[in-house]
């Protein structure tokens, strides 16, 4: 099994964005920068911080600092305790002379400050807020003092803490404005920066694009206080388009200019913007021939020496470099049995999940990891399971339930029609271009995916599928056991809002999306997809506004739904798809869908000519 968390080890040819990191932190020239590292949910920029994050360990006057926002959510205020780290590191990992000691003092109480000036606005305080920056009056302070004595209300900031601070701003502000005392704060932080010999602070920001959008917008707002100190570099790994629509979403009632308030507010903030791409089929395939390789080839047997040779490899030509040509010319690897059953299943699913699932690190890893379990739930029943047949099968499973689906009901009714469609099925895998009269298969094989997967080894036919089916049974139960164990109470309320097509249910849905996580939120997809719109049939254009509806609710969701989208048949594409799918276009002003929709336009047929003719309406 593969761990889904970040790694130090570059299986993703990512090494030409560490480096591009690297000279912008070294370029003196460019202090202080902000760099957003930008790419979709599990696209590996946690992975790309960390190796940035090694590249510079040891580099003694450098400071790195590395912040998980996400940690914190719900906990405390996100802008303090922001600051709060980045002084606790400091503290930790630099000497602290006296008078860096004072100058760290200070720091800390403006930090208690702003935080105090965030939870009275809270109970109620006469604060206010301006760019960021805290007014605080003296009834501000009266009001908070009346509120200490009411216990029930101090429920963000303890009381012992507000009195303390309280208490300095009497006594060192005499209730001068505490915005002053901010705009200090990049003063003092550029002294302490100094005292304690750190030459370069590089602070990484991740996982910004799992919280809430007031979180990042504090995360956000915590950062513009050091975009003029001296020699600090903010790195920020999120998806970009949840942080826009974040930013969108706080200033949606602004009028004038018909711009993009969260683009233009982003690259305000985030001055050089890193890409992550998604990974073609090559790419897949050697990252997937990594991860099997590092797992199954020991240490003695070569696989940091194999990972080591391929580096050098890919270094040599990157653009046409062939990972079976490199295997090949090496006799020390490609004589070894174990590599080329790894290069076999990495070969069989490159093309297939590097569309499928957008080439996504995570996705393929889960995907591996699938596999892998039941692997392990056959050889605790004495049952060998061929990996490169399960993976086979696992990818109708994910990609085309309604042929997975076929094919297990036919050998388990046994009966004369299902003998019919078994015997289609397997010539099938003899010839492609056979006619045959099952209109499921007849679809399925005149599509790229199908003809792709009809060619994978090894075939079908005269395997005893039984334990294959057996050892899937958690992705056959059907869409009330789905919902029954894998969805919270709020995805459950949301899955019947959408699926009831009610009058408003739109409204009440957006509301509840908020509260859910990020894998419900893929979940409902799936569920929705595989339930209304994978099926051999033209699909109903009312079930595909709320696919639509839902795959666009965040921006974290819309590489799934443009995944999706690609896999259904042109035959299932009706025109009265076409305003939904414009509407969508309109609605995300998101480059890959606006893609998408091009290729269609360019279709022959009814649907293509409805698509464009609807696009050139609005």
């Amino acid at each position: 099994m593969w761990r889904d968390s970040e790694t130090n080890i570059d299986y993703l040819n990512v090494n030409y964005l560490i480096g591009l990191l690297k000279d912008i932190i070294d370029d003196d020239s460019l202090a202080p920068a902000s760099i957003g590292v930008y790419g979709d949910w599990g696209s590996g920029k946690s992975s790309l911080i960390e190796m940035s994050l090694d590249s510079l360990k040891d580099e003694e006057d450098v400071l790195t600092v590395k912040f998980n926002g996400w940690l914190f959510e719900g906990y405390d205020d996100a802008k303090s305790v922001l600051l709060s780290t980045i002084l606790d590191e400091i503290k930790a990992k630099r000497t602290i002379h006296e008078k860096a000691k004072k100058v760290l003092r200070g720091l800390y109480n403006s930090v208690d400050k702003i935080k105090l000036a965030k939870g009275a606005i809270k109970f109620g305080a006469d604060y206010l807020l301006t760019g960021g920056m805290v007014t605080a009056a003296k009834q501000g302070i009266n009001n908070i003092k009346g509120l200490v004595t009411d216990s029930d209300k101090l429920t963000d900031v303890p009381k012992e803490k507000i009195e303390e601070v309280i208490s300095n701003i009497e006594d060192e502000l005499n209730f001068s404005d505490v915005r002053n005392d901010i705009s200090s704060f990049r003063k003092n932080f550029s002294m302490l920066l100094k005292e304690t010999k750190t030459k370069k602070l590089v602070v990484y920001i991740d996982e910004l694009d799992r919280c809430n959008p007031e979180t990042i917008l504090e995360t956000l707002e915590a950062i513009r206080l050091f975009l003029f100190v001296e020699n600090t570099y903010f790195i920020i790994g999120a998806d970009e388009r949840h942080i826009q629509y974040s930013v969108q979403r706080k200033f949606s009632d602004i009028e004038g200019n018909k711009i993009s308030i969260g683009k233009e507010y982003l690259e305000k903030i985030i001055q050089y913007p890193i890409h992550i791409h998604q990974m073609r089929a090559a790419e897949v395939e050697f990252y997937i021939f990594c991860l099997l390789s590092e797992k199954n080839v020991s240490e003695e047997y070569g696989f940091l020496e194999l990972r080591d040779y391929l580096v050098e490899q890919k270094k040599e030509n990157l653009i046409t470099f062939d990972l079976f040509s490199a295997i090949s010319k090496n006799s020390t690897f490609s004589e070894n049995d174990q590599l080329k059953e790894n290069y076999k299943l990495a070969s069989n699913l490159a093309i297939m999940l590097s569309s499928g699932l957008n080439g996504n690190p995570r996705q393929c890893k889960r995907f591996l990891n699938t596999m892998e379990s039941r692997l392990r739930m056959g050889r605790y029943n004495n049952i060998s399971l061929d990996k490169l047949l399960l993976s086979k099968l696992m990818l109708l499973e994910y990609f085309r339930q309604d042929i997975f689906e076929l094919l297990l009901n036919a050998i388990n009714s046994g009966d004369e029609k299902s003998s019919i469609i078994l015997d289609e099925f397997y010539k099938l895998e003899k010839n492609d271009k056979i006619e045959i009269n099952n209109k499921i298969l007849q679809e399925f094989k005149s599509t790229v995916w199908g003809k792709a997967w009809i060619k994978m080894d090894p075939r079908v036919e005269k395997k005893d599928l039984q334990p294959y089916f057996y050892f899937s049974r958690d992705k056959i139960q059907g869409v009330e056991n789905l919902l029954t164990f894998r969805l919270s109470p709020t995805g459950k309320k949301v899955m019947s809002l959408l699926l009831s097509h009610t009058h408003k249910y739109k409204d009440e849905v957006e509301v509840l999306a908020g509260g859910i996580q990020q894998n419900e939120l893929e979940e409902i997809l799936s569920t929705l997809f595989k339930q209304q719109i994978s099926k051999s049939e033209i699909i109903n254009a009312l079930e595909f506004s709320v696919f639509l509806f839902w795959g666009s609710i965040t921006p974290s969701l819309v590489s799934n739904l443009i995944g999706y989208l690609k896999m259904i048949p042109a035959n299932n594409r009706s025109v009265s798809l076409a305003p939904y799918l414009i509407e969508t276009e309109k609605r995300l002003s998101d480059a890959n869908f606006t893609t998408l929709i091009d290729e269609w336009c360019l279709e022959k047929g009814q649907f293509g000519k409805a698509l464009k003719a609807e696009r050139e309406k609005k």
